[in-house]
């Protein structure tokens, strides 16, 4: 079962909050010669409460973080 954040975010939002987590200075290009369909997906955890009654006990920014310091732990430390 796919599960999510429940609201919708662009990409470029999505890469702000990864890029403000990690303390790194990193400038956003975007390729002009990139697809210019603008779509925003969201996915919705409702099933999984019903079923599982699951619900998120994170939000998506501690999420964000969480995985960073995992990151650098586990990964960043050998590359």
């Amino acid at each position: 079962m796919n599960v999510g954040y429940g609201s919708s975010l662009s990409v470029k939002e999505l890469v702000q909050k990864i890029i403000a987590a990690s303390g790194k200075k990193i400038r956003i290009e975007f390729d002009p010669n990139g697809p210019t369909i603008k779509t925003k997906l969201a996915l919705n955890s409702e099933r999984a409460k019903q079923i599982f009654g699951w619900t998120p006990t994170i939000t998506l920014d501690q999420g964000i973080q969480s995985t960073i310091e995992w990151y650098r732990e586990n990964i960043g430390a050998a590359a």
